[in-house]
């Protein structure tokens, strides 16, 4: 949440100032904005956490729960609510990687690798306190990087198509 609500002010002082979407950082924030509503949102607390139906690690069988163990993106009944496939908290970790095109190019390297750092750790966490399988972590990881991937092509795609010359960070 911090996170969005730094890019919203980015963005809300950018358009106070004039800047509109041939700016580059407009269209940073609004990409960083949708993959966050999209991707963690949408996708996966939205959808795939509530019908996709695998059981946390710590509520099967082979940790004493009682559901049976479902296989990665296997459908299934044996959770109602709030499941364990895809990661939550992995996808919206994941989405500070949306942040770098912030950053000048010759800073993103390092910080790219202080993020997977910080990326891994959370995941890893979550694996470890049995409230997802390492499947869940990094498929939740991968599906934002994939959605700010796609809305990255689709904006830009789009901004060429109709004519809109893109302008370079003041």
């Amino acid at each position: 949440m911090v996170g969005a609500s730094v890019v919203v002010t980015i963005a809300l002082r950018d358009l106070a100032s004039g800047l509109r979407w041939s700016h580059e950082r407009i269209r940073i924030s609004t990409i960083a904005l949708i993959t966050l509503a999209v991707g963690p949102g949408l996708l996966v607390n939205g959808y795939m956490k509530e019908f996709i139906g695998r059981p946390r690690p710590a509520d099967t069988f082979l940790f004493g729960g009682d559901h049976p163990f479902i296989a990665v993106a296997e459908w299934s009944q044996a959770c109602q609510h709030n499941c364990s496939f895809v990661s939550g908290e992995a996808s919206g970790i994941a989405w500070i990687v949306c942040l770098l095109p912030f950053w000048p190019h010759r800073e993103r390297l390092r910080l790219f690798s202080a993020m997977i750092v910080i990326i891994g750790l959370t995941d890893m966490l979550r694996v470890a306190f049995g409230r997802h399988y390492l499947s869940d972590v990094v498929l939740g990881s991968l599906s934002t990087l994939v959605v700010f991937s796609a809305i990255a092509c689709l904006c830009e795609t789009l901004t060429n198509r109709f004519g809109v010359a893109p302008e370079k960070r003041a």
